[in-house]
């Protein structure tokens, strides 16, 4: 995983796909303080063999679902244990896999790519079955999210991008910003309000909330042009990440509104993917040397 495939991230390794890089690297300094909360414990890992690593998603036990990179430059999906244990996997067909959230059962959502170039969206059970699935009239589907009843937020592409919550029986209904281009979901917590951005008619980014009775609301932090609330717990603390117009950084934002940015040692750019419900955050940052590397940061 190299630092460009960041900005990609939102839809794997396809730059046209989704917004273009340009809208990804013109996020304004946000201006929200200070960096980390001294004494900040961080474990550093890599998938074994690869040449990058990028933890995406963090659970209640702290088990971690996310990407590698190996030998050959292709992507498959991995699960970390509590106790270290990594333990790879892809759905059949895959030539890219990109796993997105795990829930507190330990079953995982994500994207994937097909022979064809086409991306579908997947869930991973705890014994390690893996279900394909997309919404209908998807030309490309991103599953970033799952709950812990199973409930999966995520987006797809036919005309215009257009987000989705899929049940755990497999039903999917699908939904979209009125003054949205495109709308991407990213994140549903366990009371199923789901959290993600869209581009206005101005192309502009901005963020929205979308409550459980389907309700959506926007999401504008003061004084910023562009906006990520990319993970949201069960108490409500989000986290995500920002740029600086040179450089990403990590934010997490209490429930009160306080925003606390940081980034790992020997950070170049810190992106922040999930939160759990104690505040540990799991995520990826690239070093000065551009690869990518996990890490955990603890409350």
């Amino acid at each position: 995983m190299t630092r460009e495939r960041v900005a990609l991230k939102r839809l794997p390794g396809l730059a046209g796909r989704c917004r273009p890089f340009a809208i990804c690297v013109a996020l304004c300094a946000f201006g929200f303080g200070a960096a980390a909360h001294a004494g900040a414990k961080f474990t550093v890992f890599d998938v074994p063999g690869s040449k990058g690593t990028g933890a995406q998603s963090i659970n209640d036990n702290g088990v971690i679902a996310g990407g590698y990179e190996d030998s050959n430059n292709e992507n498959h999906g991995f699960v970390r244990a509590a106790d270290g244990t990594i333990t790879t996997f892809d759905p059949s067909g895959s030539n890219l896999t990109e796993p997105a959230s795990i829930n507190t059962n330990g079953s995982i959502a994500g994207t994937y790519r097909d022979d064809n170039s086409v991306f579908h969206g997947f869930v991973r059970a705890t014994n390690g079955a893996i279900t394909p699935f997309d919404p209908s009239g998807s030309t490309g589907t991103e599953a970033t999210s799952i709950n812990a009843t199973g409930d999966i937020a995520g987006y797809y592409y036919g005309e215009e991008g257009v987000s989705f919550v899929r049940a755990s029986d497999g039903t999917i209904t699908t939904f979209g910003h009125t003054r949205a281009l495109d709308t991407w979901a990213y994140c549903i917590n366990g009371k199923g309000a789901i959290t993600g951005d869209f581009l206005t008619l101005r192309r502009q980014l901005g963020g929205w909330l979308r409550e459980p009775d389907g309700k959506i609301r926007l999401v504008r932090p003061p004084g910023t042009v562009a906006t990520y609330a990319y993970s949201i717990n069960d108490t409500g603390s989000v986290a995500g990440y920002y740029s600086d117009g040179k450089v990403y950084h990590g934010y997490v934002r209490a429930r009160d509104g306080t925003f606390t940015t940081f980034d790992p040692p020997g950070s170049v750019d810190t992106v922040a993917y999930s939160i759990n419900a104690h505040g540990a955050i799991a995520g990826v940052f690239f070093d000065s040397s551009g690869v990518g590397h996990g890490f955990v940061r603890s409350p």
